[in-house]
This record gives C-alpha cells, sequence and structure tokens, in this order.
C-alpha cells in the first residue's frame, strides 16, 4: 500500500540485543502523517514499550498530525491508541479483506491542541 514510498520510516526498539517491536509511519510535507503499524512481542505487551515507542516518535517528529485505521474488533489497539492521544473519528466498512469494519483515529498537532 505505501511501502516503498520515500516518505516510509521505520523503527525498530531494542533491549538487551534483541528486537522487542517496532513501527512503521509515513512523513509528508503536509505534516499530516500516517501511523501504519506498531507492534510489540507478545511476551511484553502492557509493561509500557509500545507507549515509550510512540513517545519516541512524537519527539520525533513534533507539531504534526497524525491518522491510523484499526479494525473495529481490535478493542485492545483502540484503547492504546486512545491512551496515546488519539481520537476515533470515523467508522467505515471493511472492503472485503476483512470482517467487520475499520475505526479511524486521528491526533492532532501538539500545536493544535
Amino acid at each position: 500500500w505505501l511501502f516503498g514510498y520515500e516518505q516510509t520510516v521505520g523503527y525498530k526498539a531494542i533491549s538487551a540485543g534483541r528486537i522487542i517491536g517496532g513501527i512503521v509511519i509515513w512523513i509528508f510535507e503536509t505534516r499530516q502523517n500516517i501511523l501504519g503499524t506498531i507492534f510489540v512481542d507478545p511476551d511484553l505487551q502492557n509493561q509500557g514499550v509500545g507507549k515509550r515507542i510512540w513517545d519516541f516518535v512524537e519527539s520525533q517528529f513534533s507539531d504534526t498530525s497524525w491518522e491510523l485505521e484499526t479494525p473495529g474488533f481490535a478493542t485492545k489497539n483502540h484503547h492504546f491508541y486512545e491512551k496515546c492521544g488519539f481520537t476515533r473519528v470515523a467508522v467505515k466498512p471493511n472492503n472485503g479483506n476483512m470482517p467487520g469494519e475499520s475505526w479511524i483515529f486521528r491526533k492532532r498537532a501538539n500545536a493544535e491542541q
């Protein structure tokens, strides 16, 4: 979908020499960016790793807005994104690749809040 674009940026989280998580984002000149995916080793979930990854990204790309899409059934994702300051702005039906619906979340730039 957006892989291969020059705007694609990825980071990996490393602890004790092993990858424990990562994130893929798209950064645009408009400063309206996309959070593509964030992931954490299942053994380390619910320990603040994902929040630390997100805090790092925000420190690197301040004064930008963010958008993401996540499945409606992924309630743990919803809670995580809300904890990171995102707000659900829309719900749309999926195109057939996944059952149910997708939830769209946005987070405004720090200067806009």
